[in-house]
């Protein structure tokens, strides 16, 4: 599978077991987006994306309806939906069955971000690398959320931690000039608007 991850695509999941089949196996409808290595990215999904997360969540629902990666993706999809209650519901089940998480933290300063609180989402992402989260995406994403709060040397210290990690240089180079766009990457970042929206 490693050698030719292409051809493979993931049919179910749960706490114990991921089942992959041959792309194109017909006895299964693959996962395109509910992979539990890939949820970082489910709170970005918007339009088509999400309504097809959404619905593979109900299959996955039906199946393993308390199952920790189930809940998880629930909460991530209930980020992208704006849906305060289904993921303060899935957040709540996931403390109760497994008590703090890795991913958790990271859901939850993803959270806190869209929710206008880059205070909270930096606190989370630092516990999200402390849990032993991804260290580039903890430091890409508190730099962040650290430009939000008005940090910038903060924030350029992490890009710089970012770009020296295992794989970081074109994620932190990215990332620098989304942030930092008026000198072409290394000058002040576009404005962003507050919690408070002054």
């Amino acid at each position: 599978m490693q050698a030719d991850p292409g051809s493979w695509q993931l049919v179910y999941f749960d706490d114990v077991a991921l089942i992959y089949l041959r792309a194109g196996d017909q006895r299964l409808p693959p996962f395109r987006w509910l992979d539990p290595a890939r949820l970082s990215l489910l709170p970005d999904l918007r339009a088509a994306d999400l309504a097809a997360a959404v619905a593979e969540l109900a299959r996955q629902t039906e199946r393993c309806p308390d199952d920790l990666r189930t809940l998880l993706a629930r909460a991530a999809l209930a980020i992208a939906r704006g849906d305060e209650a289904d993921f303060a519901a899935a957040q709540a089940a996931i403390q109760s069955q497994a008590g703090e998480t890795v991913e958790m933290a990271l859901l939850a300063g993803r959270h806190a971000m869209m929710r206008r609180d880059p205070a909270r989402a930096i606190a989370l992402f630092t516990r999200f690398r402390e849990l032993g989260g991804d260290l580039l995406l903890s430091a890409l994403l508190e730099a962040e959320a650290r430009i939000a709060v008005g940090d910038e040397a903060g924030a350029g210290d992490l890009l710089d931690v970012s770009a020296a990690l295992p794989g970081g240089s074109a994620p932190a180079a990215a990332a620098r000039a989304r942030l930092f766009p008026a000198a072409g990457g290394g000058g002040r970042p576009a404005t962003i608007v507050p919690k408070d929206g002054r």
